[in-house]
C-alpha cells in the first residue's frame, strides 16, 4: 500500500472521527444504522491493563497480516522504551501532547512534543520511543501488520 493510500486511509478515519462531534449528532434525520454507525469517542471500548496503554481497534489487527488502525491512549507519565517495528506506521495525534524520541538509549528529557493534528511516521526498523508526560495523549496509528514491537533499549 502506497504512502498516498495510507494517508488517504488515515484521513478517512479522521474524517469519520470528526463526525462524532456533538454538532454531527444533532442530525436532522435519523441515519440508517445499516449504512452508518456513529460511536461517540467517550463510548469507545478501550482495552488494556493498569500499566499498559489503552487500545481501541478501529479495524484490522496489528498482530496479523493486513491493514490496521488503532487508537491508543497513553496515560499521563506513561510511555514506551526504545523499540522498533518492521513496518512503517503512520500516527496522528488526536488529543493531548505526545512525546517522541529516537535512539537505543532511553532519555525522556530529549523527547519532542507532537500536538493534535500533527502526523508522525515511524519508519520501519528505526529505533524510537514515545509516550505522555503531564496529560494523557491519544493517537491514531495506521499501518500494515504484522507489526510486532521489538525491544532495542541499551541500558
Amino acid at each position: 500500500m502506497s504512502i498516498r493510500s495510507r494517508l488517504a486511509m488515515t484521513a478517512a478515519v479522521l474524517a469519520a472521527a470528526a463526525f462524532t462531534s456533538s454538532a454531527a449528532l444533532a442530525a436532522v434525520a435519523p441515519l440508517n444504522p445499516a449504512a452508518i454507525t456513529i460511536t461517540p469517542f467517550d463510548k469507545l471500548k478501550f482495552e488494556g491493563g493498569p500499566h499498559d496503554p489503552l487500545v481501541y481497534k478501529v479495524y484490522g489487527d496489528p498482530a496479523k497480516a493486513g491493514p490496521y488502525a488503532i487508537i491508543i491512549r497513553w496515560r499521563a507519565h506513561d510511555g514506551s522504551h526504545p523499540h522498533l517495528h518492521p513496518q512503517d506506521r503512520y500516527i496522528t495525534v488526536l488529543e493531548g501532547t505526545w512525546w517522541v524520541s529516537t535512539g537505543p538509549k532511553f532519555d525522556p528529557a530529549s523527547a519532542t512534543p507532537v500536538k493534535p493534528g500533527e502526523l508522525v511516521v515511524h519508519k520501519a526498523n528505526e529505533i524510537h520511543y514515545d509516550g505522555a508526560r503531564d496529560e494523557d495523549a491519544v493517537i491514531l496509528i495506521t499501518g500494515m501488520g504484522p507489526a510486532p514491537t521489538i525491544d532495542k533499549e541499551v541500558k
